[in-house]
């Protein structure tokens, strides 16, 4: 008995079971709806849409999604099985202008709308901020920045102004809609002159704020100056004006390892520029640019140089004159100059020099000098003998086994400056001055008196082939007898007269 009943239930229980998994089997699932939680937002935020079917689903579905600019969702969203809906968060960007369009779904081919408006958030910008660089230098340019409490909807003037005509800012900048700061170009203009303070000051809406720039003498010029040394390497900076409390730090670079610089150079207070100190110039296998770079603030200004390998004997040798002045005889002391066109090798090099025959016309109080490594000179000193007719002597300076040479000239000396022993003051009276011997060219002696009241010419001749010249000469009047003489100037050689006295 116990048993039938138990049969009986079973079959009841399976009568009612049956009905309901059947209908969900016979789901067909179509989109019925898409709904938004709200139908306009703040751009910025976001709402949940609602994806419903028309029957719960035996299985998963998934429904595309797709929205207009400036919002986003995922490309689509499941129905999860036994589900008949779904849901998905909107988001939307910024905007600053009001945006309408449809959020959209599909499956198969049932297409599904809801419209959703994005509109701008709300802003009365306020100026908050204005950021300036506190010390800038002449001659830079920088920027600076201005600051609103919002990012407004459209775009917003803001007004500048600088106290000072050497630091200028424009007129106004432009807070562009959708942001909240603008940048401020600042230029300190290149003037000559000591440390300043000025103040920028910026307006919007009645509201007005200001910040002080401390201007510092700004990097005016750079050089690297001529040297003995043709690998010698010394870097000029100057100011623009002196170097305040502190000094002026310059930032030094080099662009080849071939020299070597401190990477800053402090000036002291007061400096206009001067030296950059522990530059390192190494050695070099061929012709090498380098160029030098200092930089102050944002301003950099740069020098160069061509740094030459050492001197190996292919290069060439020169022989000079210390000056342009013609030799005469019995001079001492003209100095002469081998010039190398690369500098010496690390240990130097000897330079010879020599006198072509020994011509006794010129003596030599050296033959030979030490080139010191890094050095292009070397330094000879002579004499001459009292020619008595042009002389012509050929020296040569050898150096490396390099051999170069040089024709001088010596012409005959000035042997005397005749006067009379007396001359009646106010009138004019003869002057000889005598050579030791002819010239092959023309002699141009050029006469100082030893008083003011000798009046000689300033420059008389004796020509070509001539020994000899008479001139004469006037003086003022004077009231007792008055001793003079005359001094004669031929080239670096001079002569002087014996007095002559000047009677009433």
């Amino acid at each position: 008995m116990k048993r039938c009943v138990l049969v009986a239930l079973l079959v009841l229980a399976a009568l009612v079971a049956v009905p309901g998994q059947s209908a969900s089997a016979a789901c067909r699932p179509a989109l019925k709806s898409l709904g938004l939680s709200k139908s306009s937002v703040v751009g910025g935020g976001s709402v949940t849409a609602t994806v419903t079917l028309t029957c719960r689903t035996a299985k998963a579905v998934t429904v595309r999604l797709k929205a207009f600019p400036g919002v986003s969702l995922p490309a689509s969203v499941r129905v999860a099985r036994n589900r008949s809906s779904a849901r998905v968060t909107v988001r939307t960007s910024v905007t600053f202008t009001v945006r309408r369009g449809d959020v959209v779904a599909t499956l198969g081919r049932l297409r599904r709308t809801a419209r959703l408006t994005v509109n701008p958030r709300a802003c009365r910008p306020v100026l908050t901020g204005v950021a300036m660089p506190a010390l800038v230098y002449a001659g830079d340019r920088v920027t600076g920045r201005i600051s609103l409490s919002c990012a407004p909807n459209t775009d917003v003037r803001v007004t500048l102004r600088s106290d000072r005509p050497s630091l200028t800012v424009p007129t106004s900048v432009i807070v562009r809609r959708g942001r909240s700061t603008a940048a401020v170009p600042v230029t300190a203009a290149l003037v000559s002159g000591s440390r300043y303070r000025a103040r920028v000051t910026a307006a919007q809406g009645g509201r007005a704020l200001g910040r002080d720039i401390t201007v510092n003498p700004g990097l005016k010029s750079v050089d690297i100056p001529p040297s003995s040394d043709p690998n010698g390497v010394s870097v000029h900076p100057f100011f623009t004006g002196p170097a305040p409390t502190g000094g002026l730090t310059v930032k030094v670079a080099s662009d080849n390892p071939a020299v070597t610089v401190p990477p800053t150079h402090t000036f002291p207070a007061g400096a206009y520029g001067g030296d950059v100190w522990n530059i390192r110039v190494h050695p070099v296998t061929k012709n090498t640019k380098v160029t030098i770079s200092v930089t102050l603030g944002t301003r950099t200004l740069r020098a160069s140089k061509i740094l030459l390998p050492p001197f190996d004997g292919t290069q060439r040798v020169h022989l000079i004159a210390d000056d342009a002045l013609p030799l005469y005889g019995l001079q001492y002391d003209r100095d002469f100059h081998v010039l190398l066109s690369n500098p010496a090798p690390e240990n130097g090099l000897v330079a010879q020099l020599r006198v072509r025959g020994d011509d006794p016309a010129v003596q030599l109080d050296d033959a030979d000098d030490h080139i010191s490594g890094g050095a292009t000179t070397g330094h000879f000193r002579l004499r001459t003998a009292d020619v008595t007719k042009t002389t012509r002597v050929e020296l040569i300076a050898t150096v490396g086994g390099v051999s170069t040479s040089l024709v001088v000239t010596i012409h005959p000396r000035i042997t005397g400056v005749v006067v009379p022993e007396t001359a009646k003051s106010g009138a004019p009276f003869p002057i000889t001055i005598t050579l030791a011997g002819p010239s092959d060219v023309d002699s141009h002696v050029y006469l100082h008196p030893g008083w003011g009241i000798l009046h000689p010419p300033e420059m008389v001749t004796i020509p070509a082939g001539e020994t000899s010249v008479t001139f004469e000469a006037t003086s003022s009047p004077v009231d007792e007898p008055s001793a003079v003489f005359l001094t004669a100037s031929l080239g670096s050689t001079s002569f002087q007269s014996s007095y002559v006295t000047l009677t009433p």
